[in-house]
């Protein structure tokens, strides 16, 4: 489904790109979005040592599943960011219960939390929402890009900070139809561009990412993936000194009319700032501080009274 068209600079040229959203249907092979794909490197829950991200922990990436109104195969993605805050596309946010996994055994139980609240981040496709109860120790949560990036207003193509060049790794879906929670596979691919107020949705502040799929061309990395249907909440992140840290939320993938694309993620680290005030306001509650001082005048007065 085409939503919008903009102009993007690439390559000192300028192309047209019809932007799809990550949920409907698409023709063509289920995992053709991942080149070289196998079960044993880029499915998590085929709980193989050469899954790709075998050396951390990602079981603080949810899943809704089995969406109202949806298919079997349908599900929607939550990543948290603190114990009790996950973060999706609003277009395709959770509201039910999220299913998270401590491992990557398609076995074990999974620990269900489900959302409180939730609202869109400013003029964004990002989602942010509360959980209704923090989520066990076993259960990891990530940090987030903080970079500010800017660029200029036409739709053109910019580098993206000290993140341009490097190789990603994107979370999208395998579309298992009997069991959408565990419905997660792995791939990676080097980020191309930043788009500042990228013409997606009508939204007015939602800056991007760009992956340029280079499945023949030099530039080419192992696993170089590009989003397909129903892949958007998902998310991509970058290792940054040898941790998980979220660069965006999956939205769209693009097409240009030279017969080259690739994937968008809307970028978290412009709202960095809304992003943790939201956290903070919602941090899970501890006693004021009046109640400590009664609790230790409590103690104190039986103290005394014992000594007498």
């Amino acid at each position: 489904m085409s939503i919008s068209r903009c102009l993007l600079k690439k390559r000192l040229c300028f192309f047209v790109v019809v932007f799809v959203i990550l949920v409907g249907t698409i023709s063509g092979p289920v995992l053709g979005s991942i080149v070289g794909f196998t079960a044993a490197t880029n499915d998590r829950f085929t709980n193989s040592s050469s899954y790709i991200l075998n050396s951390f922990n990602v079981s603080g990436i949810g899943k809704e599943p089995d969406v109202t109104g949806e298919t079997g195969e349908s599900s929607r993605w939550a990543t948290a960011i603190s114990r009790n805050v996950v973060i999706s596309a609003f277009h395709g946010r959770p509201s039910g219960a999220v299913h998270f996994f401590e491992d990557n055994d398609a076995s074990t139980t999974p620990v269900i939390r489900t959302i409180a609240e939730g609202e869109r981040i400013g003029s964004t496709d990002l989602w942010i929402g509360r959980l209704n109860a923090p989520l066990p120790d076993s259960i990891s949560h990530f940090d987030f890009a903080d970079e500010f990036l800017s660029g200029p207003t036409d739709g053109s193509t910019v580098s993206a900070g000290t993140f341009n060049g490097e190789n990603a790794y994107l979370f999208a879906q395998i579309r298992r139809a009997d069991d959408p929670e565990r419905d997660q596979r792995t791939g990676r691919n080097r980020v191309s561009g930043y788009v500042e107020n990228i013409d997606f949705l009508g939204l007015s502040d939602n800056d991007a990412i760009l992956f340029e799929f280079d499945s023949g061309e030099p530039d080419v990395v192992t696993y170089e993936t590009r989003f397909i249907s129903e892949d958007s909440g998902g998310p991509t992140f970058l290792d940054i000194d040898g941790n998980l840290t979220l660069l965006g939320i999956n939205a769209f993938n693009y097409t240009t009319v030279d017969g080259g694309g690739g994937s968008g993620v809307t970028y978290v680290g412009n709202q960095a700032d809304a992003i943790r005030a939201y956290i903070a306001s919602n941090v899970v509650g501890v006693p004021e501080p009046s109640s400590f001082v009664m609790f230790g005048v409590g103690v104190l007065c039986l103290a005394r009274r014992k000594k007498r």
